[in-house]
């Protein structure tokens, strides 16, 4: 045995036995007296331990003393671990003591054991600080050929045995990483999905979502038509089709999913789950997407499970038009995200902007670029609605302004106001006038949507105006 490899097994050999006491610890004479326990780099002298590895174990390269004690007495320094392997190891990984201790259903012996069976304690060429690669590693203790047939015929060398099973224990059957299994992939039809491998190329039988279909081809095929279907089925945009959200074989999540809820949709819509996590967010939104939006396919536009307010009324049912009531015709025409941010915004009540900046957005002709010669008119930079809605709804015309000119000539619709303000006008109204003070913003008795229950103009305006209604629009 070379020097180099004797010291190798000599540190293996002696931390097994601190642990297991297959062999004594470091005598104070072979180690030579340290000048200073605090500043004295083990790495020193102990290069070859991490060096030339690609992953160092963090207590390796940080501060040896994480593992080992060291301490002078005369002439030698004395080198002993402060535990016995696999307690050491919880000291940092204390989420393995279920595994440690056998506390699975399904436990790996050799975690039970020594975690140092499979691991390095400096350093390793391996993830995780393996000792070999997998399935090398793995076929230490299992036979590889004779696994062959339970798996399909579908193991090679490039298998990682960690990508469905759980290293260092499981509460499911034979050590499996999920609790959810695909139906296939339990009954052990490998061929359903894949053909035999070609060298190490696992190979399937077609690509991801075309494969999919072939069982789950519903999740597209709805009534009505599907007219929004999700890019990550398709697998556009660079996108795995199916497997961007889903694992083929099992997962700990419900319908195969790769994480759960929300922090699946952040890989693509990162800011919207962010927006709608945060204080300002819509709290449905920050719970689950799926509150409001379909994962596979739609027929309303953004995957919007229903129209119109539709997502919404589960929630403010209290603001659907009744019975003898008329909703505010955005809502059929867009839902009620033309007005409000659906994820979260800044604005009071999720407003897009605030005060007769929104409503002008759709009910100012000044305002609304219409081309009558166009099907459509673009809103608020981002809604399209037919051309002929959008010309019912912007009859408006208001002073240069904004502040006066309806309903009627010289009628204002912005400002503060008394009652001495009105003059001659018989008019009770104090306060700051806005859109709001005469129109409910989601429903009335009429397609104008007056406040004050009011079926007509001329019942609204004798909220203010006593006396005068007769005269009103």
């Amino acid at each position: 045995m070379t020097n180099a490899l004797s010291y190798r097994w000599l540190m293996r050999t002696v931390v097994g036995g601190f642990l297991l006491a297959v062999a004594p610890t470091l005598q104070a004479a072979d180690h030579p007296r340290l000048v200073d326990l605090d500043t004295t780099r083990c790495t020193i002298c102990h290069a070859d331990l991490v060096d030339g590895v690609d992953r160092v174990h963090p207590p390796a390269a940080e501060d040896c003393t994480t593992c080992h004690e060291l301490s002078i007495d005369g002439e030698a320094t004395t080198v002993e671990l402060l535990d016995t392997d696999p307690g050491l190891c919880l000291f940092c990984h204390s989420e393995l003591e279920a595994a440690v201790d056998a506390d699975l259903e399904t436990p790996h012996f050799p975690v039970t054991d020594a975690c140092l069976t499979c691991h390095d304690p400096h350093g390793s060429d391996q993830a995780a600080v393996l000792v070999a690669p997998m399935p090398g590693l793995c076929a230490e203790c299992h036979d590889l050929d004779d696994l062959g047939a339970s798996h399909g015929g579908q193991l090679t060398d490039s298998t990682s045995c960690a990508r469905c099973h759980q290293p260092h224990g499981s509460d499911q059957p034979t050590m499996l990483a999920g609790a959810v299994a695909h139906p296939p992939f339990v009954d052990g039809s490998c061929d359903a999905c894949h053909r035999a491998p070609f060298g190490d190329r696992i190979r399937l039988r077609a690509r991801g979502e075309r494969l999919c279909e072939a069982c789950h081809g519903d999740v597209t095929e709805l009534d009505p038509p599907a007219t929004s279907v999700h890019a990550a089925v398709q697998g556009e945009r660079g996108r795995a089709g199916c497997l961007s959200c889903h694992d083929p074989h099992m997962s700990s999540h419900s319908t195969l999913l790769l994480r759960p809820g929300n922090t699946l949709c952040a890989d693509c819509h990162g800011a919207i789950v962010t927006a709608a996590a945060a204080d300002t967010g819509h709290f449905p939104a920050g719970d689950d997407c799926l509150n409001c939006h379909g994962p596979h396919a739609s027929p309303q536009k953004w995957l919007v499970k229903s129209p119109g307010a539709g997502p919404c009324v589960d929630c403010h049912d209290d603001q659907v038009a009744g019975p003898d009531e008329v909703a505010h015709g955005i809502v059929d025409l867009v839902g009620c995200h033309a007005c409000h941010q659906p994820h979260g915004g800044s604005e009071e009540k999720l407003l897009r902007v605030t005060g007769a900046e929104l409503c002008l957005s759709c009910h100012d002709r000044s305002t609304v670029a219409i081309d009558g010669d166009q099907p459509t008119v673009t809103l608020l930079e981002r809604f399209e609605i037919p051309t002929e809605s959008a010309l019912a709804a912007t009859r408006m015309v208001l002073s240069p302004d904004k502040t006066r000119d309806h309903p009627v000539a010289r009628h204002p619709v912005a400002g503060e106001f008394t009652p001495s303000d009105h003059g001659r006008r018989a008019a009770s109204f104090e306060g700051s006038l806005e859109c709001l003070t005469c129109h409910d913003p989601h429903k009335g008795r009429s397609a104008k949507i007056l406040r004050w229950n009011a079926a007509s103009a001329t019942e609204a305006c004798g909220a203010c105006h006593t006396g005068k209604v007769s005269s009103a629009p």
